[in-house]
């Protein structure tokens, strides 16, 4: 100390003003006595982050955005940000991470396929926001599991529609239903039990009903605009369709766990054997009431989401059954179709959509934005066709007709 009367102990104040001068000045304020200090001060030196290197597992074939695992990492330095990202290792970029939080998801679900990579070693960088930016790097191993060594085994069942048109193709009809194999599970009819000439008087349902009940398998069936849209009195139709066909895989004694929507009933859906079954009643024909329509639509895009999200980690497959086809292009469907092919990209799994209605046979993928959707449609009347879903993502469905 070099001011008079200043020692060791005495206790100072230290003002730091706004206009950017420093003084010191004593317990009196006297300026001239305050003792004369010199301050150094310098900042911590910036640390790097630490990475923790982790082994994580995935199913193979897990669909768009499924959560892998997080990245553990610290940095030193309190109050700092970590920023995250893959810096090797990511063939044909199979995951993606979240910069902020480390999450890594699947970005590349036809990447992940044990028997062609069997296991990723990730190079997963944090850097921090500090001065120079930092960084550490460490090896996040994820192992593919091998779905197949568990996978399911085939499921068959039988499809049909627009029959019958008439009384004259009843023989036929029983004859188709009689004629069925070993390992042939169900049989679903896509709608229009009888032409859109033929009357629609409840003896016509109640005829068809008894005819579908001589199957030796379980029948499962969803509404076609010939007995019900279509009609002259679409309420009354619609009566006998729920009369004679509503639960109607009930008049068998069967071991599926069938569920049905709380609003349409007509609605069901079940997991057999690694495979999603959804029916929904997706009519053609007439829009006889529009806002009946509209609603319908939501609801139908609601179960076939509401099931894709419940089941999608429980199985490798989906076959929906409608009457009509949905086109997100135009037309009375558009909102549902809209719908179901955004469904179908997050659900990222083979999926068929079997229908009738158009009376032709024809197999495609109906939709560029959602290349994993195959459509079937059956020719009118029979003979049925039998469908094998094989579990094989390369050949999901095998098609006899």
């Amino acid at each position: 100390m070099n001011r008079p009367g200043w020692a060791a102990g005495n206790s100072l104040a230290l003002i730091v003003a706004g206009d950017a001068i420093r003084a010191a000045e004593s317990y009196d304020a006297k300026p001239e006595a305050a003792a004369l200090l010199h301050v150094e001060y310098a900042s911590l030196p910036n640390e790097a982050p630490v990475v923790i290197p982790a082994t994580l597992s995935i199913a193979e074939n897990s669909p768009h955005n499924t959560s892998v695992g997080t990245v553990t990492a610290s940095d030193p330095d309190a109050g700092q940000t970590l920023f995250f990202s893959i810096t090797g290792g990511n063939t044909n970029s199979a995951f993606s991470i979240d910069g902020t939080t480390g999450e890594i998801t699947v970005n590349n679900s036809s990447q992940l396929d044990f028997e062609t990579i069997p296991q990723y070693v990730l190079t997963v960088t944090a850097t921090d926001d500090g001065p120079d930016m930092l960084s550490d790097s460490a090896l996040i191993t994820i192992d593919v599991d091998n779905f197949n060594i568990n996978a399911p085994s085939p499921f068959t069942f039988r499809g049909m529609g627009d029959v019958p048109y008439s009384s004259g193709v009843y023989d036929d009809l029983a004859a188709d239903l009689a004629a069925v194999s070993s390992g042939d599970e169900f049989f679903i009819h896509v709608g229009d039990i009888k032409s859109g000439s033929t009357s629609c008087s409840q003896s016509v349902y109640n005829n068809v009903s008894d005819l579908l009940k001589t199957s030796l398998i379980p029948v499962f069936i969803v509404p076609g605009d010939n007995e019900w849209n279509d009609c002259p009195n679409p309420d009354t139709a619609w009566k006998h369709w729920e009369k004679h066909f509503t639960h109607f895989e009930d008049n068998w004694d069967h071991g599926f766990h069938v569920t049905r929507h709380s609003v349409r009933p007509e609605n069901f859906a079940f997991v057999e054997n690694g495979v999603l079954f959804i029916g929904i009643n997706l009519v053609g024909g007439d829009v006889h009431d529009a806002a009946e329509w509209t609603q319908r639509m939501t609801e139908d895009a609601n179960w076939v989401n509401q099931n894709f999200n419940a089941f999608g980690n429980q199985v490798t497959t989906s076959v929906v059954f409608g009457h009509a086809f949905p086109d997100p292009n135009g037309g009375a469907r558009e909102q549902f179709a809209q719908d179901f092919v955004a469904a179908s990209q997050a659900f990222d799994k083979p999926i068929l959509y079997l229908m009738g209605d158009k009376h032709n046979w024809k197999m495609d993928t109906p939709y560029d934005d959602a290349p994993k959707v195959t459509r079937i449609i059956v020719d009118k009347g029979v003979p049925s066709i039998r469908v094998t879903v094989t579990h094989d993502v390369n050949n999901p469905f095998d098609i006899n007709r």
